[in-house]
């Protein structure tokens, strides 16, 4: 297993892996097939991350090759947010479990320091007990709830909102 960071040439693998990751999550934001994005769309996104500075994507492959999780870390975009950074994080549904979220967390957050982030958000499905477990793991505490923040199948679920400070 290996993590690095993202690059424009990998455009069209990770939006096949986003896609993936949306059809075997439950607790993602975007369902299976609602995902509207070409790979040059991704490839844009990713080129205009990595020019911002405090915005990247961490892939992490298996001993193939494969892409088989993201981390995305996207920081503020003026200048009393920059600091600040959104996580979202997806794994394929065969590879959870296996250390993969952590070493991902691990690798944001060496970047992280670097790039001037000192503030690391994120928001999660209250029903996802795996997420809270890991980012709790990785030192993440709750700041909040949004009720009725999704509607899955029929059903209203809450936003658990976290937080971790880095500095």
């Amino acid at each position: 297993m290996s993590i690095r960071q993202i690059d424009e040439a990998d455009a069209e693998r990770f939006l096949e892996l986003l896609m993936r990751t949306d059809a075997e999550a439950d607790y993602l934001l975007f369902e299976e097939g609602e995902r509207n994005s070409s790979a040059q769309e991704q490839g844009e996104r990713i080129a205009k991350y990595r020019a911002r500075g405090n915005a990247t994507i961490f892939v992490a492959e298996d001993d193939l090759g494969a892409m088989v999780g993201y981390l995305s870390a996207v920081g503020g975009e003026a200048r009393r947010n920059r600091h600040c950074a959104h996580i979202v994080i997806g794994i394929r549904s065969g590879y959870r479990g296996r250390g993969i979220g952590s070493s991902l967390f691990a690798a944001m957050e060496a970047w992280a320091g670097a790039a001037g982030i000192v503030r690391l958000e994120l928001g999660l499905m209250a029903e996802n007990s795996a997420a809270l477990a890991l980012y709790e793991k990785s030192g993440f505490v709750v700041e909040g709830r949004r009720p009725k923040a999704f509607l899955v199948g029929g059903r209203w679920i809450d936003e658990i909102l976290m937080h971790k400070l880095l500095a």
